[in-house]
């Protein structure tokens, strides 16, 4: 349910643009799950037809969040640009005493090249803006009952009806927020090349975080507003246009990103430590700390890792090996590539994306490289590159029963990649023959998405370098190739 009202006016070189409104949602999820087994013919799979019927769980769930909104844009002679909005949500997935927050932002721009003093360069400099803006934003994403003390039932003794604690309550749980900073430019030259350049500053504060408790409390772990977070970075695009006449238009585009997350509070002066993930104030949210594999032994063929926490010393003995911090999955650079062109009826575009230096950590690699039984299934790297003879230098050891397959750096790869993420080709039936049978625009084109992924580190084993967030490989199935054939057609 959404209600705006907008008021536009225009007088002399003033214009202005309010905007208020009133939103409200709300969601229910209803849940069936039947099971059973042991049907007495393959015709008819009804859960009474069944000699064994296993399970029955039904389960509900409702979320509602309410929203006043507002915001003002201003310019004078289409040259200094002021805005600002302020918001108020409330949200049912917290606590009662902080379901309401208030969030807010300030922005301003200034067109330099609007200015009379500047229509010396008019002829090459097309365009020059400043713009800075300053505000707040919250997240909401957290489970819808986060906040309660919640009971779980099934928990049954001796055919008596049975309930336990299952999550404590947290009345004070509350909005995440982020304040957020952003300086930038845009240029234009010769009214073909442009450029788009922001510095960014993002620090999250009462991140929403699942707080891992002592097991005697009854209970794994509790959603608390701790820590906070820091996100920097600079944004870059730049974009071309090659070709611009009547029956030609070529235009390509670039834009780049680089971001450095650090974790600046936690809920204790602790790091959490994972088996092979550490989260600790000064480093990368999804930063790799584990044992660090020293390759093969080329006499025997048996693995090696470094010992200690520091230090070139190996050993053999996978116990003696200390954890040591091996990078993050955050890349260094991420972006894409983009080309557009368009020949009289026929279009033809083209879209890479890319990230280079993440890491990314198979863990799954752990079972699809068996080293451990030298007569069972394993991939076809092992085969080509494991250790065979003194004097063989690789990193894959000999197979051998009682071999370590234990988390190390030996199954953390270089993350960077290049992928063809979509080719589009189309062609417009011209208006002369539209025309004639009372038809609008009509477009024939042939897309393809997700159509060829490179990957860009030597040591990458995989099936797409392009994984989730936390840069963990785990048997996820790549995205799959798609090819679509349409048609637009307008009356």
């Amino acid at each position: 349910w959404t209600n705006t009202l907008n008021y536009i006016k225009s007088f002399d070189k003033h214009n202005l643009n309010v905007l208020i409104g009133q939103e409200a949602q709300k969601s229910r999820d209803e849940d069936a799950y039947l099971a059973a087994s042991n049907f007495p013919v393959d015709l008819v799979f009804t859960i009474e037809n069944a000699a064994e019927p296993s399970d029955a769980v039904t389960s509900f769930g409702d979320y509602a969040l309410a929203s006043f909104f507002s915001k003002v844009e201003y310019d004078f002679d289409s040259k200094y640009y002021l805005s600002g909005s302020f918001r108020y949500d409330g949200s049912s997935r917290f606590g009662v005493n902080n379901k309401w927050a208030p969030f807010w932002s300030v922005g301003g721009k200034y067109r330099v090249t609007a200015e009379s003093f500047m229509s010396s360069t008019e002829n090459w400099l097309t365009n020059l803006t400043l713009r800075a803006s300053y505000g707040t934003a919250g997240n909401q994403d957290v489970g819808w009952y986060q906040h309660l003390g919640l009971y779980g039932f099934g928990y049954n003794y001796r055919n008596n009806p049975g309930m336990v604690p299952t999550q404590i309550a947290n009345p004070d749980l509350k909005w995440e927020q982020t304040n957020k900073f952003n300086v930038g430019t845009e240029i234009t030259l010769f009214k073909n090349l442009s450029f788009d350049v922001d510095y960014y500053i993002d620090r999250t504060t009462n991140m929403l975080f699942n707080v891992p408790l002592s097991r005697t409390t009854g209970f794994a772990s509790i959603m608390q507003n701790v820590g906070e977070m820091k996100n920097s970075g600079i944004e870059a695009s730049v974009n071309y246009v090659a070709i611009n006449t009547k029956n030609v238009n070529w235009s390509i585009g670039l834009n780049a990103t680089h971001n450095e997350n650090e974790i600046v509070k936690l809920s204790t002066d602790l790091p959490i430590e994972g088996t092979y993930t550490i989260r600790e104030v000064g480093r990368p949210y999804y930063s790799f700390k584990m044992k660090e594999y020293a390759g093969v032994d080329p006499a025997t063929g048996k693995q090696l890792w470094y010992k200690g926490t520091e230090g070139t010393e190996t050993t053999t003995n996978y116990n003696e090996a200390g954890k040591r911090y091996m990078g993050a999955a955050d890349a260094k650079v991420y972006g894409g590539l983009s080309s557009a062109l368009k020949v009289h009826d026929f279009d033809f575009s083209i879209q890479f994306k890319y990230s280079f230096g993440g890491q990314v950590y198979n863990s799954a690699a752990r079972y699809d490289e068996n080293i451990n039984n030298p007569w069972g299934n394993t991939t076809k790297y092992v085969y080509d590159n494991m250790w065979r003879a003194e004097g063989d230098v690789t990193d894959v050891p000999a197979p051998k029963y009682g071999s370590v397959t234990s988390h190390s750096s030996r199954f953390l790869m270089d993350g960077s990649f290049i992928k063809l993420n979509t080719i589009q080709l189309g062609y417009t039936v011209p208006a002369t023959v539209t025309n004639r049978v009372k038809l609008g625009t009509v477009r024939f084109y042939v897309t393809g998405d997700n159509l060829k992924a490179w990957a860009l580190g030597d040591d990458f084993r995989g099936l797409d370098p392009e994984t989730a967030r936390d840069g963990i490989i785990w048997w996820q199935y790549p995205i799959s190739r798609k090819l679509l054939f349409g048609v637009n057609i307008n009356f």
